[in-house]
């Protein structure tokens, strides 16, 4: 699945205020993607690229994310700086810059690229982490980076929790809400819902 077609499914969650359509729209979510996607897309609506337990974090603020979005379309950083304080919203700012050329990367690729960004160490590792994200957005469509830039430092904004996720799952594998138990059990088991 591309990224392209995920954040399309987050732009119609975002647009939902009922929890049961919620559900039903990560459940369709979850029974189109393939096992690897499943966690990664799971890992990605929790703004994390890895289970809570384990210590990998983006290591990114929104100052970092302005001079990424900057540097991805040759912006002077005082515009988007601008566009920012007006709207509020790392991702819609970024998608405000966004032209028409992009590549449709698929979730995987996008991951990994999120992962090497997280996994930047020791010195320089913040112009890596600026140049990893402005290239990821640079390569990205306007609806992509409205949600991409929200992923790192975890404001999807979604209004999707775990209980919804392990909900969603349920009625992917089942049909309805009766594997959310089992689902849930697990999750309290293993405390990661991505290989859930």
């Amino acid at each position: 699945m591309t990224f392209r077609e995920l954040a399309g499914v987050f732009q119609r969650i975002e647009q939902t205020s009922a929890r049961n359509a919620r559900t039903a729209i990560l459940a369709d979510l979850y029974a189109r993607v393939d096992t690897e996607e499943a966690a990664q897309v799971t890992y990605l609506m929790q703004g994390r690229l890895v289970p809570k337990f384990v210590d990998l974090e983006f290591g990114v603020a929104d100052r970092l994310l302005l001079a990424a979005i900057s540097e991805a379309f040759g912006v002077e950083a005082h515009a988007v700086e601008a566009v920012f304080q007006e709207c509020g919203d790392l991702g819609l700012t970024a998608e405000k810059f966004t032209s028409g050329d992009e590549v449709y990367l698929n979730i995987t690729t996008v991951f990994s690229r999120l992962q090497v960004v997280a996994e930047a160490e020791g010195p320089g590792s913040q112009d890596r982490k600026v140049a990893g994200i402005a290239t990821l957005l640079h390569d990205l469509d306007p609806c992509s980076n409205r949600y991409l830039p929200r992923i790192p430092v975890s404001r999807l904004r979604l209004g999707v929790g775990d209980p919804t996720l392990m909900d969603a799952l349920s009625v992917a594998r089942a049909g309805d809400k009766t594997d959310r138990r089992l689902i849930e059990r697990a999750y309290n088991l293993t405390s990661d819902l991505g290989f859930v």
